[in-house]
């Protein structure tokens, strides 16, 4: 289920599912360390000796963001119980805490309790946490070596109405299970794998209102946990972006939101993650939430566009320490303290690499810094080994592993990649071999990389030098990156092929990744499921072409599929099931925000193009 809420300030981050669950918990460090690795924080409600988790199928809920900014505000009705709450929610910049403002509805006078449940595995594990009731705060605590947490709540001055610490293993089902039947037991500590419960008591004056709040504490100690002061800020305003006013709306609002979801998805340290949803583990133990460097150079270069300076800088200055004299590329995936990922590329041929993942970054800085002396070094080195590492016949990029990460290789995608990386370089130094090798390259991408049969860019050519026939939508990256011309006959033959060949012909649509995708892969009826990036690459391509009104439209259709596929909240998912429209593996992911904000900018673009074109006219 992709996170539906994500708040964050770049040190504590924390992401709900459509259900208003917590799902992901990271501090000090966004995406290394998740306190709830799987586990949930989740709030309840009881009224006239009835209770309801928030999760629970009777209430209706909306979840959505202030434009422009991450301050979350939820709505949860309860028909039955009569009753209405609404949250508004924010991590303050200069503050590693969870504010949350909640105004409750309900007859007058009737009591109603609000239960928040805690279950943390701190540190990715249950083993050795605490979880303990601090009076001289009135919180409820959990804490594990360098990892302090307090969850604290108040309602017209007054503090906790009861609490609950116990454990959580084996046949002890924790203290939410307490909760239900609107009492806690008072438990003042437990130790080892252990949960908590607290709640507050509120009672809605004669308008039917009342009001409440609810905060999370991070600090490294005890000590310094109990001494934090009262949070004394204000909640932002919506920042409504002037620049898509000419969008449609649903399209306007999914734009303005990619901003603050790609910066929600960035660690204080520069690292761009790729997502923070651990729902994807159920299937391996293994997350998104690494730094591949070719994502985060695609999204730094739009974040760099929307006035994101310095958090374009702090990514690159991430990138520069993993570069080695003797290793002067970048590896599969870094988590945000820098460390290698996990990786499944053997090392029987040598040290595995992406190139696409070094002439991205390449390309990534240049455009964003390249005047810039300092980069010099950094960006000449990634340059040099991509001219180094060529076959001196074909001019190619020696084999690889591919922008999918599947196979061994010399694949188009990292030839265009190549390309367009050493034009860049070639643009600021034109003295050093920058462009000869681009040349060459581009020169082979075009005689010994395009099917004429098929009409269609080869995919790659395996390890042997037989080529790869199967339709990829990252051939559409041959024309967008500048490889070759958009006008190109080779760019514009492969473009129909693979529209026609990958398009997933349902009541949904979409664009599919390649043909017989494995990857949450739903029917052998269709090349695989739709992916919100691919279909945005489709939309670009058509956008890009574009001659007149009704052309742009036809990219403008495919942004409006993507924005009707987002969560009502604006957050994009990696993938769309082709028959129910439901977001697929993880969400929201950097990569589709970044290509979403791209996408329209180049349809406005293009939009004011072809007006000047037929004002001249």
């Amino acid at each position: 289920m992709p996170r539906s809420l994500v708040l964050s300030n770049s040190r504590l981050m924390l992401a709900y599912d459509a259900r208003y669950r917590v799902r992901e918990l990271f501090w000090p460090t966004v995406g290394v360390s998740n306190h709830l690795c799987g586990q949930i924080l989740r709030t309840g409600l009881w009224t006239q000796g009835r209770f309801s988790w928030l999760e629970d199928d009777a209430w209706r809920r909306e979840l959505r963001f202030r434009p422009g900014t991450l301050v979350a505000e939820t709505r949860h009705i309860h028909e039955e119980f009569g009753i209405e709450l609404e949250t508004v929610e924010f991590v303050p910049p200069d503050a590693d805490r969870l504010i949350r403002r909640l105004r409750v509805r309900g007859p007058a006078g009737r009591e109603v309790r609000l239960f928040f449940a805690q279950h943390l595995s701190i540190a990715e594990s249950d083993i050795g946490n605490t979880a303990l009731y601090h009076p001289p705060t009135d919180s409820v605590v959990h804490f594990k070596g360098p990892y302090a947490f307090s969850f604290l709540a108040r309602t017209g001055g007054a503090g906790l109405f009861q609490y609950a610490c116990g454990m959580r293993f084996g046949t002890m089902e924790g203290t939410w299970r307490d909760a239900e039947d609107g009492a806690l037991s008072l438990n003042p500590i437990a130790q080892g794998s252990v949960d908590s419960c607290l709640s507050i008591s509120m009672m809605p004056d004669a308008s039917g209102e009342a009001t409440a709040t609810f905060e999370l504490r991070c600090a490294p100690d005890l000590d310094t946990l109990f001494a934090l002061p009262e949070w004394e800020g204000t909640f932002p305003a919506p920042q409504p972006l002037d620049t898509f006013t000419a969008l449609p709306p649903r399209v306007r609002d999914v734009a303005d939101q990619c901003v603050p979801f790609m910066l929600s998805q960035i660690d204080s340290g520069g690292a761009i993650l790729a997502a923070n949803d651990s729902d994807v583990m159920v299937e391996n133990r293994a997350n998104y939430s690494y730094c591949w460097p070719r994502d985060g150079a695609l999204s730094a270069e739009v974040l760099f566009e929307a006035g994101q300076t310095e958090t374009a800088r702090r990514f690159f200055e991430f990138c520069r320490p993993l570069l080695r004299p003797e290793r002067p590329f970048f590896l599969q995936k870094y988590r945000s303290d820098g460390n290698l990922g996990a990786t499944w590329h053997p090392w029987l041929r040598g040290t595995p690499l992406q190139q696409d993942e070094t002439a991205l970054t390449l390309r990534g800085v240049l455009r964003c810094f390249g005047s810039d002396p300092a980069w010099e070094t950094f960006a000449q080195a990634m340059a040099d080994f991509l001219v180094s590492y060529r076959d001196p016949a074909s001019g190619l990029p020696l084999p690889s592993y591919d922008l999918w990460e599947e196979r061994y290789g010399v694949h188009l995608f990292t030839v265009a990649a190549t390309v367009a990386a050493l034009d860049e370089a070639s643009r600021i130094w034109p003295e050093r071999p920058y462009a000869d090798a681009a040349s060459a390259m581009r020169d082979a991408l075009q005689t010994r990389l395009f099917c004429d049969k098929r009409q269609a860019f080869f995919r790659r050519l395996d390890e042997h030098g037989e080529p790869d026939r199967t339709l990829d939508a990252a051939s559409l990256q041959v024309g967008l990156l500048g490889a070759l011309p958009m006008t190109d006959p080779q760019v514009r033959a492969n473009l129909q092929s693979v529209e026609r060949g990958l398009w997933v012909r349902s009541p949904i649509g979409g664009l599919a990744r390649c043909e017989g995708d494995y990857y949450a892969r739903v029917s052998e009826a269709y090349p695989g499921s739709p992916w919100i990036i691919t279909t945005l690459w489709l939309a670009q391509s058509k956008i890009a072409l574009a001659s007149s009104e009704e052309a742009l439209e036809k990219g403008l259709e495919l942004l409006e599929w993507a924005a009707r596929h987002a969560e009502p909240s604006g957050a994009l998912p990696e993938q769309i099931h082709p028959e129910t429209g439901q977001s697929l593996t993880v969400g929201p992911l950097t990569w589709s925000h970044a290509e979403f904000l791209r996408t329209a900018r180049a349809y406005l673009a293009q939009r004011a193009i072809l007006a000047g074109h037929l004002a001249e006219a």
